[in-house]
């Protein structure tokens, strides 16, 4: 989980690590779209990045070569370029991840456990996207960089989240992009353009989103988003959730750093390094962070449910219909203790059937009694909405509707009352 400079960093810190050193390029002409195709071509040796490792194999820099090749091919036709752009585009959203053995390294932490895998075909050997020379990294996170690339085929700048492994990745690293991939086609998730790999990293290749959630929660000055922005907002993250759990799978990381805002401004959720799918037999290490976490995750349960999902974006909705995190984000117990001072505890265990901070602890750790604060939390809140949050936030995950019967809401139906300035009165 992340501490407190983790969870307010959003955008990630620069990498150390430097992209490819340019080398002779020849340059295609494209006449019919008035493009310049650039194709990097290595010697004999193979290309060096600037950390003196090999490039690629010689057989994937004759792949890179070929595919290149092949556009040169399709420039003298625009139809037959468009046609196999978007045939490839098709085929690289249905990629899955390797063959992932399961049992192996089954006792071991979840992002420490290597699999035997293979590339799918549809994935790319590295090479076609190229670091923009000058452009600040997007970010870091603990197992991933995230920089602005050029796609060397044409085309806008792109996002590269960059996984890194020794050896062979890890599971989580491979669940990753099955999950992104399984959950494509959906207006209000990221989108997956392309994934490349060498022998020691995996590029996830995405569309650059200038903005956050948090981006926008920091612009606001710790004040509530506008009504109908934040409506909107937390119909398409509702949206979003939905489609995650209708396929099957839980995000455990719901927040507003993990939320992206598109050009148009539409929601786009991502970030499904720890996301799983329900009802699998694996435990995992992590299921969110501080602030935002349900409290049966903090409490020490390794199951997912969607429930720990629905606590989370109930979370995200408070924050920007409030303008503040509603719970502490520094550790677990100050976390906990928040929650149950906004919802109300009578004293004693917690969720009995968890234990807090050692899940081999089955002896329930008891607490005082709090008399609940939501309804002063939440007194500048419009009603309709302090009741979607409040339903999100119960304290039993059994007690927490399903995000699909919020789609609903009256908060979505209603109509605010016009409130008019003395100006507008005059």
């Amino acid at each position: 989980m992340d501490n407190e400079s983790d969870r307010r960093q959003k955008r990630l810190a620069p990498s150390h690590e430097q992209d490819l050193q340019e080398h002779p390029s020849k340059r295609v002409r494209d006449s019919t779209r008035e493009q310049h195709v650039y194709l990097a071509l290595s010697d004999e040796h193979g290309e060096k990045d600037e950390r003196g490792d090999n490039f690629e194999s010689s057989s994937q820099q004759r792949a890179v070569q070929r595919e290149l090749s092949d556009k040169r091919a399709c420039v003298a036709s625009p139809t037959a370029s468009t046609h196999n752009t978007n045939a490839q585009v098709q085929k690289n959203l249905r990629c899955l991840p390797g063959n992932v053995t399961d049992s192996e390294g089954a006792k071991a932490a979840e992002h420490d456990q290597a699999v035997a895998w293979s590339a799918p075909v549809s994935w790319r050997p590295y090479g076609r996207y190229r670091r923009q020379p000058g452009a600040e990294p997007l970010g870091e996170g603990g197992f991933a960089t995230v920089h602005r690339v050029l796609d060397l085929l044409g085309g806008p700048a792109r996002a590269r989240k960059r996984l890194h492994f020794e050896g062979r990745p890890s599971k989580l690293q491979l669940s990753e992009i099955k999950v992104l991939t399984a959950l494509q086609c959906h207006s209000s998730i990221v989108q997956l353009l392309d994934v490349c790999y060498t022998t020691s990293k995996i590029d996830i290749i995405m569309p650059i989103y200038q903005d956050s959630l948090f981006d926008l929660l920091q612009d606001s000055g710790g004040r509530e988003l506008r009504f109908g922005r934040a409506r909107e907002l937390t119909r398409q993250l509702i949206e979003a959730v939905s489609h995650v759990h209708k396929q099957g799978f839980v995000h455990l990381d719901i927040k507003p750093g993990n939320i992206m805002i598109a050009e148009d401004g539409r929601l786009k959720l991502g970030d499904f390094g720890l996301a799983v799918r329900v009802g699998s037999s694996r435990e995992v290490e992590t299921l969110g962070t501080y602030g935002y976490a349900a409290p049966e995750c903090l409490l020490g349960s390794r199951r997912p449910t969607f429930a720990n999902d629905v606590w989370s974006t109930g979370c995200v909705v408070a924050e920007m219909f409030t303008g503040q995190p509603l719970f502490a984000f520094d550790t677990a117990a100050n976390a906990l203790q928040d929650i149950l001072r906004f919802i109300g505890h009578p004293g004693g265990p917690v969720l009995p059937r968890h234990s807090f901070s050692n899940p081999d602890d089955d002896v329930p750790i008891t607490w005082k009694a709090y008399q609940a604060d939501a309804s002063s939390r939440l007194a500048d809140v419009v009603p309709q909405a302090a009741a979607i949050i409040i339903e999100m936030l119960m304290l039993q995950p059994n007690r927490r509707p399903h995000l699909a019967t919020f789609k609903q809401h009256c908060l979505f139906t209603f109509k605010p009352p016009t409130i008019c300035t003395d100006e507008e009165r005059a």
